[in-house]
């Protein structure tokens, strides 16, 4: 399980107005990463540039923010994934599958 929590400033610049914001996922975290669910349920999910766009309301409180990744990797070893929020910079990370 990976989760990512958000705050309000990391959604958007303008998010204290924003009702709905996008989250994109490279396409390895749906092969050999195993994407399987998705917590909670986006809006929408829309194929981009190989990888998912997520479209999900945007909590009132930032504290209820989070979004949980359930995965199940096919193979062992490293597996670059990255995720974007919105229109912003897409974080990049080297995540490690051990047996």
């Amino acid at each position: 399980m990976i989760k990512v929590r958000l705050t309000r400033n990391h959604l958007c610049q303008d998010a204290a107005a924003a009702d709905e914001q996008q989250v994109g996922l490279s396409s390895r975290f749906v092969e050999p990463f195993g994407l399987s669910q998705i917590l909670p349920r986006p809006l929408s999910e829309v194929p981009h540039g190989g990888g998912l766009m997520l479209k999900f309301t945007t909590p009132a409180d930032p504290r209820d923010a989070e979004i949980r990744f359930k995965v199940s990797p096919s193979s062992v070893g490293p597996v670059h994934l990255s995720v974007r929020l919105g229109d912003g910079e897409s974080l990049h990370w080297t995540q490690f599958v051990l047996t």
